[in-house]
C-alpha cells in the first residue's frame, strides 16, 4: 500500500522575468494534499494562484525546489513527460470553460481520449457515460452555442472525468454561473470525492471554500497559514 501524500512540494518557488525586473510569483512553498482531499485554493488576484495550479497540475515547472506528484518528482521532467501525466492522471476544469465551438459535447468530452490512441467506438462509449453522469444525457449531440453556461460547465467537467484523473483542478468553476447552477456543479465535485477524487478548486468565495477540508490561502506568492 502507498503511503505517500498525492501532493507533495518542497521549498518551491517560481520567478519570472519581465524585462529587467524579476517577478517572485511563489516563494517558499512547502504543502502536502492526501488521496482524496478536497482543497480550496484562495487569494487575491496577482497572490500566487493561477501559477500554483500550473505548477500542480504539470501545466508548468517551478524555478525551484520539489514537486512529487503521485509519489514522482515531476518538476524534473521533460515537456513530453508532463503531457503524458496530464492525460492520465490530471483533469481540468477551466472558469472559461475551453470548449471547441464547432464540436458537439460528445466530441468535446471524448477529445482527451483521441491521445490515448482509443478507438472512436470507445471514446463515446465513455463520454457518453460521463455526460449523463453530469445531467446532460439530452443534450450530447448539442453545440457549446447551443448550451447554456450552467450546461458548458457540465461539459467541461465531463471532459475532466472522462480519464478517470487521480486529480481534479477547477480554477473558479462556478464564477460564471448563477447561484442554482453552481450548487449543481458542487454536487458533482461531491459526488467525485465519494468515489476518490482528489479536488483542488481556486476561489475567491469563501462560503465555497467552507464546504471543503482544507484550505490554502496564498498572499504575494506565499502560503499563509
Amino acid at each position: 500500500m502507498n503511503n505517500y501524500p498525492l501532493i507533495h512540494c518542497e521549498n518551491i518557488y517560481k520567478d519570472y522575468q519581465l524585462g529587467q525586473v524579476s517577478v517572485h510569483a511563489l516563494q517558499d512553498i512547502n504543502l502536502s494534499i492526501d488521496k482524496g482531499e478536497y482543497v480550496a485554493v484562495l487569494g487575491a488576484s496577482g497572490s500566487g494562484k493561477s501559477t500554483l495550479m500550473s505548477i500542480l497540475g504539470c501545466l508548468d515547472q517551478p524555478t525551484g525546489g520539489h514537486y512529487f506528484f503521485d509519489g514522482v518528482d515531476v518538476s524534473r521532467l521533460n515537456t513530453k513527460q508532463l503531457a503524458l501525466i496530464r492525460n492520465q492522471k490530471i483533469g481540468f476544469i477551466f472558469q472559461a470553460f475551453h470548449l471547441m465551438p464547432y464540436a458537439t459535447a460528445l466530441d468535446n468530452v471524448a477529445l482527451p481520449l483521441i491521445y490515448r490512441g482509443m478507438k472512436l467506438q470507445e471514446r463515446q462509449a465513455r463520454a457518453r457515460i460521463e455526460l449523463e453522469r453530469v445531467g446532460l444525457a439530452d443534450r450530447m449531440l448539442h453545440h457549446p452555442s447551443e448550451l447554456s453556461g450552467g450546461q458548458q460547465q457540465r461539459v467541461a467537467i465531463a471532459r475532466a472525468l472522462v480519464t478517470k484523473p487521480k486529480l481534479l483542478l477547477a480554477d473558479e468553476p462556478t464564477g460564471n454561473l448563477d447561484s442554482a447552477s453552481g450548487k449543481d456543479i458542487m454536487a458533482i465535485f461531491d459526488a467525485c470525492l465519494k468515489e476518490g477524487a482528489t479536488i483542488i478548486v481556486v476561489t475567491h468565495d469563501n462560503q465555497l471554500a467552507k464546504r471543503m477540508q482544507k484550505t490554502l490561502r496564498l498572499q504575494d506568492g506565499k502560503l499563509v497559514r
